[in-house]
């Protein structure tokens, strides 16, 4: 808890010197296009960025619970999944997102392995969903980002490469008894020697029983194909959305842009989050701001550090916000064990 709380702070620390930044030089125009805001299309932002966006996961672990749990209903899977968005939110790598979940999942009568089943196969669904868009984008348009970029393509790339190599480890792990064997016999072994990984040899045994774990799930998964189509074409709903956020912030406040961009905006956004998924620091604040004004330059020109701020408002800030309401009133976390 005190992590949390710690992290929080750093998140608003981190969003007061990036908007102060952003204000500094060009409050002027930035208030100028808040105060004009396109009503219609700022609910249009919300309506998908808050609404849509969350109630396609909360749907799917609705879909997920009630096949054995009948009397679960939609509001118990938008606790679930409130409790995702605000933990990732506010920890490095929106590594605390699941832990929470299974956390409230535990308190709704979900056995730990059914929810670890499901968390295990909705991590998996959008780390492949996200490298198959990304694989497109730079398939497609390799020739056009290379003369956009130079040091920040090869930032790109190395974005992709981690999330790539993240799903062929998984995959592997799942299907390969000996990339199995290499990770406890030689790579934990080889790591323990470093200071950093001490606490990874230490808990081998733990690792080995991991990994068995997710082997186990793995094949109860591809037992269940329309679960896992089912969960495939919500990531990919989930990432159009997202992906296309920045061109409803644009709307909202007010910048003449066609639906012709759209496509370059979400070609832009897909290399925004291979660069923001390596930040190691909560909600990527600081980062996401920066990387986003850098590639989304080449559209919005002069209007960027507004459709900037409109954009983190509409898929970080007011996400985190309302997720942190919802989850503060989780009736099932205040009764007693």
């Amino acid at each position: 808890m005190q992590n949390n709380k710690r992290n929080f702070i750093i998140i608003l620390a981190l969003a007061s010197i990036v908007i102060f930044f952003s204000l500094k030089n060009d409050y002027k125009s930035i208030i100028k296009a808040f105060s004009s805001i396109n009503m219609l299309w700022l609910m249009a932002g919300v309506f998908m960025n808050i609404v849509i966006y969350h109630l396609a996961d909360s749907l799917f672990i609705y879909y997920y619970c009630h096949q054995f749990k009948k009397d679960y209903s939609l509001m118990d899977a938008i606790k679930v999944e409130q409790a995702g968005v605000f933990f990732s939110a506010i920890t490095p790598s929106s590594s605390g997102g699941q832990f929470a979940q299974i956390l409230v999942f535990q308190k709704q009568n979900i056995s730990t392995s059914r929810s670890a089943s499901m968390l295990m196969l909705s991590f998996i669904s959008w780390q492949t969903v996200l490298v198959f868009f990304g694989l497109l984008v730079l398939v497609f348009n390799y020739n056009g980002m290379l003369s956009h970029f130079n040091i920040g393509f090869s930032v790109v790339i190395i974005g992709f490469l981690v999330n790539f190599i993240v799903i062929v480890g998984l995959f592997l792990s799942a299907f390969s008894k000996k990339f199995h064997d290499f990770i406890l016999n030689k790579l934990i072994p080889f790591l323990g020697k470093f200071r950093l990984f001490k606490k990874l040899k230490d808990n081998q045994n733990k690792t080995k029983v991991w990994l068995q774990l997710f082997r186990d799930e793995f094949q109860v998964m591809l037992s269940h194909p329309k679960l896992m189509l089912y969960r495939l074409g919500t990531d990919l709903f989930k990432i159009i959305v997202l992906y296309t956020a920045p061109f409803l912030a644009a709307k909202a406040i007010g910048v003449n842009i066609g639906f012709d961009k759209i496509i370059f905006i979400l070609i832009m956004s897909t290399f925004m989050y291979m660069i923001t998924s390596i930040i190691p620091i909560p909600g990527g604040a600081g980062g996401s701001e920066g990387t986003f004004v850098l590639l989304m330059n080449l559209i919005f020109a002069s209007a960027t550090t507004s459709v900037m701020l409109m954009w983190r408002i509409l898929t970080y800030y007011l996400p985190m916000l309302i997720s942190f309401g919802v989850f503060a009133n989780i009736k099932e976390l205040r009764k007693d064990d």
